[in-house]
C-alpha cells in the first residue's frame, strides 16, 4: 500500500464527519468482542455495548448535523456522545472528544499539525476527567500517542500517512497494557476501553484508503435502526467472583447548571466510591461513578444543578449474569414490586426502574430516592409526587444485556389497570423478535407481585422451563389477593386514583377504605373502618376471614412509615395459625407510597404451591 495516492492534506467539516462515523462503525461492530474481553475495572461484558451506545448517540447527533462547518460537526458529536455515555470507557471516550471540540473551536480546516494539537487537547482532557488514573487501560494508549505524536521530528501532511504512524503506536501500547495491569495479564486479554479506541482508529483508517462515502451513509441507517440486537456472547474473560468490587452500583448522571465547579464537585463526592470520571464543562457536567449508595451520589450532584439520565446498574448482578452459573431463564420486573433486597438478590431477579416526578426534578425509584427520603421531600415541597413507567430504552438495554447471557426471558410487570409499563415492554418484545421472551401482567402491583414475581423465579432457579414457568405464573396470580388500608385519600385523590367526591364522604364520616387489587379488575374498595383507634385489629380481622384453613399461605405485610402497625397487624393476622408458611413486614416502595401516602398498611395473601 502506498500512501502518496491518499494525499488528504486536510480536513473540512465534511471529512471529519466522514471520519467520526467511520471509526464510530468499526467501534459498533466489532462491541461483542470487547464486551467478551472486559474484565477491567469490573468483568461485567458491558464495555463494548457502553460505547456502542455512548458512540451512536454521538453518531446520531453529527449524522443530523446540516450546516458541516468543523466546529458544528465536533460540538455535534461531543454533545451526543457526552449526554448519552455509558459507562467508564464511555464516559472517557465522551470527555476525549469533548477536548477535542474545545481545541478545534476556531477551524474551518485542519491540518495534520493542528489534528494532532486537537487530540493531544482531547488526550489530557480525558486524563484530566478521571479521578484515579490507571495505567493499562484506555488512558495509557491516550496518553501514549499523544507523547508520541508530539514528539515526531517530522509531520507528515497527509492524513493518511499520520493515520497510519497513528495506528501503529496505538496497537503497540494496546499490547502493553497486560503488562501493566494485573487483571488484564491474568486473563490473557488487552485492556477492552483501549481496544475499543484503536478499534475507532483503525475505522478511519480504513475509510482513508478503501471507504466508499456513499456506503457510509447507508451503513450508518442500518446500524442507527438495528440498536445492538445481537449481543449473544458465548464466553467472556473474567469470573464470577464478586469479592473483589468494593461497590455495587455503576452510576451516571448529567448535570445541567449554570457554572458547575468540577474540581469542587470531584472533591466532594471522591470519598463515596472508586472509578470516578467528570467529563463535559461548565454548563453541561456528566458524572460516572462506581457507589454502594446511588441515592448519596445524586443527591450531592443535585446541588450544582438539575440532573439528567440518572443510572445506577447492579454490577454484581452483572457479573454474575456474565460469568456465574444460572438458571436458563432471566426474570425481570419493574420496580413497583416489594420484596426484601436479599430475595431479589438470592434469586437474581431483574429491575427495570420506575421513575418518580416531585416537583421539576426526577428521580429514579429504589435508586436515587429511597422511601424516608421520598416523603421527606414531598412534604417539604408539599406536593403530590407522580411516576412514570420505564420508557422503551429501560427495557430495551436490560432485554439485550440479559439476552447475551440466557436463553429466554420472563418479564413481569405491574398490572394493566393501573400503568402502561406492559405497553413499553411488548414494543421491546416485538423488536427483538429473534430473542425469546414472555411479557406477563401480574394481576397486581408492590407485595402481592412480589410474590408472584417469587414463585417465578423460584421455577426458574428449580429448572423449570420457560413456558411452563409461564403457565404456572397464571394460575399462582389467581391465587394471589392484595389488600390496603389507606388512613388518608389525599395522595390518592391527587394523584388521579381516587374520585375528590370519595374523598370528601370518607372525611366526613371518618372512613378509611380497604382497597383490593385483583388480577382481572382495576382496584376498588371492598370494605371501610371507621374507628381509628381500632384500624389495625379490624383490618386484620376482615383479611383473616379470607384464610382457608386447608391452604397454606405466603404473607407479606407493608407499610409507609408505621412498621410498629405493620408488625402487629401480622401477629394479629397469623396468631394461632398453623398454616403460614412465610411471613414478611417490610417497607411500602416509593413507587406504591406517591400513590397511597404515610399510613398505609397493605397484606398480600398467596396460596402457597411448592416447586
Amino acid at each position: 500500500m502506498t500512501t502518496h495516492e491518499h494525499k488528504i492534506g486536510y480536513l473540512n467539516g465534511a471529512r471529519f464527519k466522514r471520519a467520526l462515523i467511520a471509526g464510530a462503525k468499526r467501534v459498533i461492530a466489532r462491541h461483542d468482542h470487547l464486551n467478551k474481553i472486559n474484565v477491567f475495572p469490573v468483568s461485567d461484558s458491558d464495555t463494548g455495548t457502553n460505547i456502542s451506545i455512548t458512540l451512536s448517540a454521538g453518531l446520531r447527533s453529527v449524522a443530523l448535523e446540516q450546516d458541516e462547518t468543523v466546529p458544528n460537526i465536533l460540538v455535534a458529536f461531543a454533545d451526543g456522545t457526552l449526554e448519552s455515555a455509558r459507562g467508564n470507557s464511555g464516559t472517557i471516550f465522551a470527555q476525549l472528544f469533548q477536548g477535542i471540540s474545545d481545541a478545534g473551536a476556531t477551524y474551518e480546516e485542519i491540518s495534520t499539525v493542528q489534528f494532532i494539537e486537537m487530540f493531544r487537547a482531547g488526550a489530557a482532557h480525558a486524563y484530566k476527567a478521571v479521578a484515579n488514573p490507571v495505567e493499562g487501560t484506555v488512558l495509557t494508549v491516550l496518553n501514549d500517542v499523544a507523547n508520541y505524536l508530539g514528539e515526531l521530528a517530522e509531520v507528515p501532511e497527509d492524513f493518511a500517512l499520520l493515520f497510519e504512524l497513528f495506528i501503529k503506536k496505538a496497537n503497540e501500547s494496546l499490547q502493553e497494557t497486560p503488562e501493566k495491569l494485573k487483571m488484564l495479564k491474568k486473563f490473557g486479554v488487552v485492556d477492552a476501553g483501549a481496544q475499543a479506541l484503536v478499534d475507532f482508529f483503525e475505522g478511519i483508517g480504513e475509510f482513508i484508503h478503501h471507504g466508499d462515502i456513499k456506503g457510509l451513509q447507508q451503513e450508518i441507517t442500518a446500524i442507527i435502526e438495528s440498536e445492538f440486537e445481537n449481543l449473544h456472547a458465548d464466553t467472556s474473560a473474567g469470573d464470577g467472583s464478586i469479592e473483589e468490587y468494593n461497590y455495587r452500583f455503576c452510576t451516571e448522571c448529567v448535570i445541567v447548571g449554570e457554572d458547575i465547579d468540577q474540581e469542587k464537585l470531584k472533591a466532594q463526592v471522591k470519598d463515596l466510591g472508586d472509578s470516578l470520571v467528570v467529563a463535559g464543562g461548565k454548563r453541561k457536567t456528566k458524572i460516572h461513578m462506581h457507589v454502594n449508595v446511588p441515592s448519596q451520589l445524586f443527591s450531592m450532584c443535585r446541588q450544582y444543578g438539575k440532573l439528567l439520565n440518572e443510572k445506577a446498574d447492579d454490577m454484581f448482578h452483572q457479573v454474575q449474569d456474565s460469568h456465574s452459573k444460572h438458571s436458563d431463564v432471566a426474570i425481570i420486573t419493574d420496580s413497583s414490586i416489594d420484596l426484601p433486597r436479599e430475595l431479589l438478590d438470592q434469586l437474581n431477579i431483574h429491575i427495570i426502574p420506575i421513575r418518580i416526578h416531585i416537583g421539576d426534578e426526577a428521580y429514579i425509584d429504589g435508586i436515587s430516592i429511597t422511601p424516608d427520603e421520598f416523603y421527606a421531600l414531598v412534604q417539604k415541597e408539599g406536593v403530590i409526587p407522580k411516576t412514570a413507567h420505564p420508557t422503551y430504552r429501560d427495557f430495551k438495554a436490560k432485554y439485550q444485556f440479559l439476552a447475551s447471557h440466557y436463553k429466554s426471558l420472563i418479564s413481569i410487570h405491574i398490572s394493566k389497570t393501573m400503568s402502561n409499563t406492559l405497553n413499553a415492554a411488548d414494543l421491546v418484545k416485538r423488536d427483538m423478535a429473534k430473542t425469546k421472551i414472555a411479557v406477563l401482567d401480574s394481576g397486581s402491583t408492590s407485595i402481592a407481585m412480589g410474590l408472584v414475581v417469587q414463585y417465578a423465579a423460584e421455577l426458574a432457579n428449580a429448572g423449570v422451563v420457560h413456558d411452563e414457568i409461564c403457565r404456572r405464573i397464571e394460575d399462582i396470580k389467581t391465587k394471589t389477593k392484595f389488600y390496603a388500608l389507606l388512613r388518608s385519600l389525599d395522595y390518592a385523590v391527587k394523584g388521579g386514583r381516587v374520585p375528590k367526591t370519595v374523598k370528601t364522604v370518607a372525611d366526613l364520616f371518618g372512613i378509611m377504605p380497604i382497597l383490593q387489587v385483583n388480577h382481572v379488575d382495576k382496584p376498588k374498595i371492598v370494605g371501610a373502618i371507621r374507628n381509628k383507634n381500632k384500624a389495625v385489629e379490624k383490618f386484620a380481622k376482615k383479611i383473616r376471614g379470607e384464610i382457608k384453613s386447608n391452604k397454606r399461605y405466603r404473607v407479606t405485610i407493608s407499610h409507609c412509615l408505621c412498621e410498629e402497625d405493620a408488625q402487629q397487624l401480622l401477629d394479629l393476622l397469623i396468631a394461632g395459625l398453623t398454616n403460614i408458611e412465610s411471613s414478611v413486614v417490610m417497607p411500602c416502595g416509593v413507587t406504591i407510597g406517591a400513590h397511597s401516602g404515610p399510613g398505609t398498611l397493605g397484606i398480600a395473601l398467596q396460596e402457597f404451591e411448592k416447586i
